[in-house]
């Protein structure tokens, strides 16, 4: 059927895409609570999956690349309110508030807050795809399984032929 260097062909090209120079990271920003940015989970996944498997931006999807190989949630609030909620590429460095202690954060997903000038704003930089929102169930993607299901493929098939 297949030949061992057919196969490697095979996968190889399965995991080229027009976006391997790049992160790809949600990009969306408002000052609404009940804006779809901050509560439409199911939206936001649905276009990191469709972006996935047609290798095409979706809406809130951004590719990034270059100088802003990360991707961040900033979050600003004053007295309780939200003012500023960006998913968004970033450098690591520079942020839309200055807050001193954000000059040295690591890309670690986890979030740094500070305060300057009576407002609130919190952090969180990261470097895999899409980390900047929600994710499916132990970050499987469809080319994931594609890729499980074709190794079991191989394993079956050399069975057979041995």
């Amino acid at each position: 059927m297949f030949g061992n260097h057919q196969i490697f062909v095979i996968l190889g090209l399965l995991c080229v895409s027009k976006f391997t120079d790049a992160i790809l990271c949600y990009g969306c920003a408002t000052s609404d609570e009940d804006d779809p940015c901050l509560v439409n989970w199911k939206g936001l996944k649905k276009n990191r999956i469709k972006t996935t498997e047609d290798n095409e931006l979706q809406p809130n999807v951004k590719n990034c690349t270059g100088d802003r190989p990360y991707c961040v949630i900033e979050e600003t609030e004053t007295r309780g309110s939200l003012v500023a909620f960006i998913r968004d590429c970033s450098d690591g460095k520079t942020f839309s508030v200055p807050v001193p202690n954000f000059r040295t954060i690591i890309p670690d997903n986890q979030t740094e807050c500070g305060y300057n000038g009576g407002y609130l704003s919190c952090i969180r930089l990261c470097a895999g795809e899409f980390c900047n929102g929600p994710s499916t169930a132990a970050g499987v993607t469809p080319n994931t399984v594609t890729l499980l299901l074709l190794f079991q493929a191989c394993f079956l098939y050399k069975m057979l032929i041995e």
